[in-house]
């Protein structure tokens, strides 16, 4: 997808520094997490998924340190080769872990930037500048054009050109930025342009946020270089783009079409960026682009059992544009039922209970890769406190046994036939055989939280679930319907994942009490005999945390509906 051809002109490096004294800093917060982040980020302690640095070396951008942490032994380096010369191995299907190349390009999105260019803006202390500058000299230095896995990704490689001219707005107009780093900041900046223009993320037709990030930071830097020959035409074939994308991603109920709650986030995040950008450049958006963005907020909020805290259907890998987010999102939740049709969501919300209801909801235009076998699956959230949870992805292609353990409909909270999957998996890790369903068209009806599936139609089955809140009494009702030839030996197994900070305690094999922090939240009464199982939960990429499940298993009745009641305290 080559736009214009492209050539390397002689920067006017003091016409750019004053383009960069044009750009608003304001919305750059210095909240009290910033400023202990910046202290850190100060002395090169640098953090990726969790795991932080101890100083700059020359192999730091190209290693997994959370692998390094992990195990001493392991091989963590990427060799900074030709990028043409570079062969990712999986990790096989059995138990070993291999390096994850997501760490190398998650630190050197160089998101730390911005926030020590705000701490010296914020505190005048020119140490933060300092680091601002050792540190990106030091990726210069050790990330030549072209060679090692930080020029592999254009995502990456945008949301780092992003983080760069952000941070040096702020530098440059408090005075802290020196012409001769300016100058090699400059023409680096240049190489990632020339990069994304030959290296556009478009696959098989069905773009996604990587796409997106693309284009954002490709419209940052032709925002930086609008004065060079040919930037107006470059900048005016990536505004028709992002606006095609916000009409191809964004289903027009405001929902982003990769089925993941925080890849939803990620995605809506872009899309400001790419509005304050357009904005700077002058152009006018439409004014669905203005409500399709309210409504993707709007969601977020849906999606909130507690102001700042989201669900998570679907992937998710801790994935930002500008730490710690660029997006300013209205805590007011709102109450009622909300049914997102084309993303396949219920949510429900009273003063008390938070809770979502999965549904089977794709076409084939959606990149299926993020999508879980969660048809049917719910969360439910007490007084702001998670109770039945998602699992969420722990890791991707380092270790593909847990990769498709944690998007199994054995990890999630739903009623599936044991030792079966609804999508069965291959090879491919993202992506998904999802069979088509349209439920738009489906009648919804309120209070009641209805998911039908028939993913398990060649064993012969259609899944219903049924939910029903009246005075905080959850009632949950789920039934088999026979729909072709079923095999006689087959099992139900039903899930309830729950937080890790939630106690169990039995009253009887079909009835939990539900405590958190020694309170009684709610009973849970089954039908059927429950047990409890060891399980796991994912509350960032690379990192798992023991949970417990609640599991029942019956044959298969079908016809007879299971009912399981949740009774809130």
């Amino acid at each position: 997808m080559r736009t214009i051809a492209f050539t390397r002109p002689a920067l006017p490096y003091t016409q750019l520094r004053d383009r960069l004294c044009l750009f608003s800093t304001d919305r750059f917060l210095c909240t009290s997490d910033m400023r202990e982040a910046a202290d850190l980020y100060v002395q090169d302690k640098l953090e990726a998924f969790g795991v932080r640095t101890h100083k700059l070396s020359p192999t730091l951008w190209h290693t997994d340190i959370c692998l390094q942490q992990a195990d001493k032994s392991a091989d963590v380096y990427f060799p900074p080769l030709p990028i043409d010369r570079i062969h990712l191995n999986l990790a096989s299907s059995s138990k070993q872990r291999v390096k994850d190349i997501k760490v190398p390009w998650e630190l050197s999105r160089m998101q730390q930037l911005v926030v020590l260019a705000q701490a010296c803006k914020q505190n005048h202390d020119e140490r933060y500048a300092q680091a601002v500058h050792r540190q990106l000299q030091h990726w210069i230095e050790h990330n030549p054009y072209l060679h090692g896995v930080n020029w592999l990704c254009a995502m990456d490689v945008g949301i780092r050109a992003t983080n760069i001219i952000l941070a040096l707005a702020v530098l440059v107009q408090s005075d802290a930025c020196d012409d001769v780093y300016v100058r090699r900041y400059f023409d680096n900046l240049f190489l990632h342009m020339e990069f994304i223009e030959h290296h556009w993320e478009w696959y098989d037709g069905r773009t996604s946020n990587h796409y997106l990030a693309d284009l954002v930071g490709y419209l940052y830097l032709c925002w930086l270089f609008y004065d060079l020959p040919g930037m107006r035409k470059r900048a005016t074939w990536g505004y028709n783009q992002i606006i095609n994308e916000m009409q191809k991603q964004v289903h027009a109920e405001g929902t982003d079409y990769e089925g993941s709650t925080t890849y939803h986030k990620l995605v809506l995040e872009l899309f400001e960026h790419a509005n304050n950008v357009l904005l700077l450049l002058g152009y006018t958006m439409p004014t669905w682009w203005s409500e399709r963005l309210a409504l993707m907020r709007t969601f977020v909020l849906w999606c909130s059992y507690a102001p700042g805290k989201m669900i998570m259907i679907g992937d998710c890998d801790s994935g930002s544009v500008v730490w710690p987010g660029f997006v300013a999102v209205d805590n007011r939740l709102p109450l009622g039922i909300m049914h997102y049709a084309h993303f396949g969501l219920t949510i429900l919300r009273s003063e008390r209970i938070h809770m979502s209801l999965r549904h089977h909801a794709y076409d084939k235009r959606q990149p299926s890769g993020h999508f879980h076998n969660d048809a049917g699956s719910i969360t439910l959230a007490i007084d702001g406190i998670p109770v039945i949870i998602d699992p969420g992805s722990y890791l991707y292609t380092a270790w593909p046994t847990w990769r498709n353990q944690f998007r199994s409909a054995s990890m999630h909270s739903c009623m599936s036939i044991k030792d079966h999957e609804l999508t069965p998996f291959d090879a491919h890790l993202f992506f998904l055989a999802v069979p088509e369903n349209d439920i738009s068209k489906s009648i919804f009806e309120q209070p009641v939280m209805r998911s039908v599936h028939t993913l398990c139609e060649r064993f012969g089955l259609k899944a219903e679930r049924n939910i029903d809140v009246k005075n905080d009494i959850i009632t949950i009702n789920d039934r088999w319907h026979k729909i072709g030839t079923m095999h006689p030996e087959l099992h139900t197994q039903w899930r309830l994942l729950l937080h890790p900070d939630i106690e169990l305690v039995m009253q009887d094999a079909y009835s939990w009490r539900v405590l958190h922090n020694g309170r009684q939240l709610c009973k849970i009464i089954a039908d059927y005999p429950m047990t409890t199982v060891p399980s796991w939960m994912s509350v960032a990429y690379g990192t798992k945390v023991a949970a417990v499940a609640l599991h029942a298993e019956r044959p298969i009745d079908v016809e007879r509906f299971w009912q399981l009641r949740i009774v809130v305290d």
